[in-house]
């Protein structure tokens, strides 16, 4: 199995953040699925993602917060492995990994 490009995206659990996750899950990236608080809708979201093939972790997190930052790429390293970019509402990072 060939690995995939690992995508982060905040907001991901409704409106622009649950479309620019199923949107580059189409476009053949794994994604982690940053949110606050909507588990359901998160999940609602992972759906349609993980149909396209890809893998998609949801993690819960305020990533207004430091804290909340490092717990997305924390579990995004840990279940998808290395990530290459982030996207999301008005965020672009550079993740830490090679």
């Amino acid at each position: 199995m060939s690995r995939r490009p690992v995508t982060g995206v905040t907001g991901g659990s409704r409106g622009t953040g649950a479309a620019t996750c199923v949107r580059l899950a189409a476009e053949g990236l794994d994604v982690a699925l940053g949110h606050v608080s909507d588990d359901a809708a998160a999940q609602t979201t992972s759906g349609p993602a993980r149909a396209t093939g890809a893998r998609c972790v949801t993690v819960r997190g305020d990533t207004s917060t430091e804290c909340g930052v490092e717990r997305l790429f924390d579990l995004a390293g840990a279940e998808l492995g290395a990530a290459a970019k982030g996207a999301g509402d008005a965020l672009t990072v550079a993740w830490p990994w090679s």
